[in-house]
């Protein structure tokens, strides 16, 4: 294996690493690898929404859940739509990453 040593990193690139590597649960060692990995091309990248969703309707089929537009829907109305969706289909495990400092990046769907 190769190793690589980056001189003048700026401070804010390292720390965006650190958090990254801490919201993935890895070093920055290894979150700098893979991000590496990732822009090499030699990791497939993470699954898009969409395709996750459309993975989850093929297993569960599909679920009719009349939603308010969002400007018109407000935290107890959203509760009561939740609760009767789980009262009507059972509860579904669901991933939810961490929010952290790096929450407001916008995510790259290539």
């Amino acid at each position: 294996m190769a190793t690589l040593h980056i001189r003048d990193l700026k401070d804010s690139v390292k720390e965006s690493i650190r958090i990254r590597a801490a919201v993935h649960g890895r070093s920055m060692e290894a979150e700098a690898r893979a991000i590496l990995e990732q822009a090499a091309g030699k990791q497939e990248p993470e699954e898009h929404l969409y395709l996750r969703v459309r993975r989850l309707v093929e297993k569960y089929g599909p679920m009719d859940i009349d939603f308010l537009p969002r400007e018109e829907l407000t935290g107890a109305q959203f509760i009561t739509l939740v609760r009767a969706a789980v009262d009507k289909y059972g509860p579904l495990d669901i991933e939810i990453p961490p929010r952290g400092p790096s929450h407001r990046e916008i995510p790259d769907f290539s």
